[in-house]
């Protein structure tokens, strides 16, 4: 009877450890990938926040809308905020956490920001929230490390 007991023992053990990776393997998987949605979306809404505090900051040194740089503007706040990189058609495979290919379009009448993620269930995002009201209101209560949020 010992000498099966051993090999029992080891069976059941190896069964039970088999059994809590297939049951914690896919929360911990869901839980992953909530994290990255939410992190990729945090990145959109902060680089259109970023994007804007600096057109404004452009017109404030008395810059038209024919004299701003729009693309380029976009690329400094990413460069300056991200270590990812991005071509010239403001695309990149390493913005999002998750793995999504993102591409950022400025819309040439309104200089309006849309970025999309292809990553499954990430989503796109535009700023037209983004408005003088919301840029006043986080000039006003923010303190200025706050608004140069960290590297993603």
């Amino acid at each position: 009877m010992k000498k099966w007991k051993k090999p029992l023992i080891i069976f059941i053990s190896a069964a039970l450890l088999a059994g809590a990776v297939l049951v914690l393997k896919p929360r911990y998987d869901a839980f992953i990938e909530q994290d990255n949605i939410e992190t990729c979306y945090d990145a959109m809404y902060w680089t259109g926040i970023w994007y804007h505090m600096a057109i404004r900051d452009e017109k404030r040194a008395g810059k038209n809308d024919n004299e701003i740089d729009y693309p380029g503007i976009l690329k400094t706040v990413l460069s300056e905020h991200y270590a990812a990189s991005f071509d010239n058609n403001l695309e990149s495979d390493d913005f999002c956490r998750g793995g999504g290919h993102v591409q950022m379009v400025i819309d040439p009448d309104t200089h309006g920001l849309m970025i999309m993620c292809s990553h499954p269930l990430h989503i796109w995002y535009n700023d037209e929230a983004v408005d003088d009201e919301l840029l006043d209101y986080l000039e006003k209560t923010s303190q200025p490390a706050y608004l140069q949020h960290e590297e993603y």
